[in-house]
């Protein structure tokens, strides 16, 4: 069929053989933009979708002015014509779009080994811990001293003496002294 039986069809049709010279090729999210031009007209904006025939070439691989076969639609849309389709065959390129052999892959490097110190983890669980604890409210951390405190657990592990901790001080006491002694408490003493 040609470009001018196609304009002169008068309403929806698919499948519409057409062989013409692509004038144009623009990328587009969905394949290409194409120009068609054969002798008895020009097709100004084809769609051209991403091919789903293993057999078409790619118009990445179609240089302009190549002489191609295509199925077309035709379908009306907002009071225009819209024309879309899919490139078939192009003279001289065949099954370009299928994968082309090439030199074997190089092996894959191997994984990087986990470099972290146990120390380093160890820091992170205790610091999501006292930080689940003050969030619940099980633990207290009002001033300045208590960060300091709370730091120090985090990074050392090394608990307040007891009667130190921010739990067991009044709001005042915590106000006017904090928690700065930074002494162990036994294993299994932990203020929260």
């Amino acid at each position: 069929m040609t470009i001018q039986e196609i304009l002169a069809i008068p309403q929806d049709q698919q499948k519409i053989p057409l062989t013409a010279r692509i004038d144009s090729i623009v990328p587009h999210a969905k394949g290409h933009t194409v120009q068609l031009t054969d002798a008895t007209g020009t097709l100004p904006k084809v769609l051209i979708w991403t091919s789903k025939f293993a057999e078409a070439p790619s118009l990445n691989m179609v240089p302009v002015g190549t002489q191609g076969e295509f199925s077309l639609t035709k379908k009306a849309y907002n009071g225009q014509w819209d024309y879309n389709g899919y490139l078939m065959k192009v003279a001289g390129i065949q099954n370009v779009s299928a994968p082309q052999p090439t030199a074997p892959a190089p092996a894959p490097a191997p994984a990087p080994a986990d470099n972290r110190d146990d120390s380093v983890v160890t820091g992170q669980v205790r610091m999501h811990l006292a930080c689940a604890a003050i969030q619940s409210g099980q633990a207290l951390c009002t001033n300045p001293n208590d960060v300091l405190w709370w730091q120090e657990f985090v990074m050392t592990g090394k608990f307040v003496a007891q009667n130190n901790a921010p739990e067991n001080m009044s709001m005042q006491q915590q106000r006017n002294q904090g928690c700065s002694d930074p002494a162990p408490v036994p294993n299994g003493q932990i203020p929260f």
